[in-house]
């Protein structure tokens, strides 16, 4: 297991914090069988979801403002006492249950995220819940409430997840959590740092012009302190310097599973290696702080070559539809799923056709939905 060095500083170790929370996942997955079958230390069900909420704390107040800022905006006051809403008390009771714990302010931080979790995610397992956000606020803001209650939710959604394949696959049982320590930061190799102007050239379909070329000469300093300062490497390169350092640790897959898509850059790494490693997706951005591995790696060469012709490739690409006054789709399609697959296949009519459908089915459940509040 990797995890991104987002705030630029590097540790040797993995934090003790980290270290004890994936033991007591180890043993909160090993005793997801009957008493009677297992031996060895065992953690309850209960107990490791309070575990999971402390130890994802930070991610759990994120989404609590969220929501809170949501039905900020949104805020609009309802007569639940009404006639129109008398099928709906058990919604009702579920969804005041969160927002008025929202409002309190005298509870200890611990014990409130405990509260919020599972209230939460008392509403995003009920359809009644879901149905009362779509007719209380407009679909998008409703909507937008639901994805924020379920991420609330996650610590619960997670575990019992986990444990429910764990009851089912036995080999998941018997799974080990590595921590991979934060590699050191990297940093472009003299010999590889360039210029403004020549970079400039070189991806230019055209001689620049003298009047562009001064315009570009006055970022020369700020172009060789971006080009000479350290990066640290996304949770993808760590995982593949990691298993690059230790042959003996060879993945059983090559798949490399991130908690979120990956960037352009190491999917493209990835998915150029000799032996091509498979992830989530990705989600399209190009960051500008990103490190790679050294090429003393097996395979990385190559990949940082073919990566590298594909950059160059794009914006060479886009400078020539900006020169011509086109407008072109540039990425190269990258598989994500199956459906995206599939449906980047489809011709441009069947998919206005969709588009069309999916609009009418929105018109109608608008049409519906005022029916309701009418009635």
């Amino acid at each position: 297991m990797a995890r991104c060095d987002v705030q630029g500083h590097y540790l040797s170790e993995p934090a003790a914090f980290d270290v004890d929370y994936c033991r007591k996942l180890e043993d909160y997955l090993r005793s997801s069988v009957p008493e009677d079958d297992f031996e060895g230390p065992t953690i309850s069900a209960s107990r490791f979801e309070l575990v999971a909420i402390e130890y994802t704390g930070r991610r759990i107040d994120h989404w609590t403002d969220q929501v809170r800022r949501m039905l900020g905006y949104a805020s609009r006051s309802q007569n639940w006492d009404s006639q129109q809403w008398s099928k709906h008390q058990r919604a009702i009771n579920v969804w005041t249950n969160l927002t008025k714990l929202l409002h309190q302010n005298n509870i200890e931080t611990a014990q409130f995220r405990q509260e919020i979790v599972q209230r939460a995610h008392d509403c995003i397992i009920s359809a009644e819940v879901y149905e009362l956000l779509q007719m209380t606020f407009e679909a998008k803001v409703g909507s937008k409430i639901w994805n924020a209650l379920k991420f609330l939710a996650r610590p619960i959604m997670d575990c019992r997840m986990l444990r429910c394949i764990a009851g089912k696959h036995t080999q998941f049982r018997n799974v080990r959590i590595h921590l991979v320590p934060l590699k050191q930061m990297v940093a472009l190799r003299p010999e590889y740092q360039i210029d403004i102007c020549s970079a400039w050239a070189q991806l230019t379909p055209i001689s620049p012009q003298a009047s562009e070329m001064r315009m570009i000469a006055q970022f020369t300093q700020q172009f060789k302190r971006n080009c000479a300062s350290s990066h640290a490497m996304h949770a993808e390169m760590q995982l593949f310097m990691h298993h690059g350092d230790n042959v003996a640790l060879c993945p059983s897959l090559n798949y490399f599973g991130c908690s979120k898509k990956a960037c352009l850059l190491c999917e493209g790494f990835l998915r150029s290696l000799p032996n091509p490693i498979a992830t989530r997706g990705r989600h399209g951005v190009c960051y500008p702080a990103w490190g790679a591995p050294y090429p003393r790696v097996a395979g990385a060469e190559v990949a940082l070559k073919q990566l590298e012709n594909m950059l160059v490739c794009q914006i060479k690409t886009h400078f020539e539809n900006l020169v011509l006054g086109t407008r072109k789709h540039l990425a190269i399609p990258i598989a994500q799923s199956t459906i995206v697959s599939d449906f980047s296949t489809l011709s441009i009519q069947s998919q206005l056709q969709r588009e069309q459908m999916v609009e009418s089915v929105k018109e109608a459940e608008r049409a519906r939905r005022s029916e309701r509040l009418i009635l």
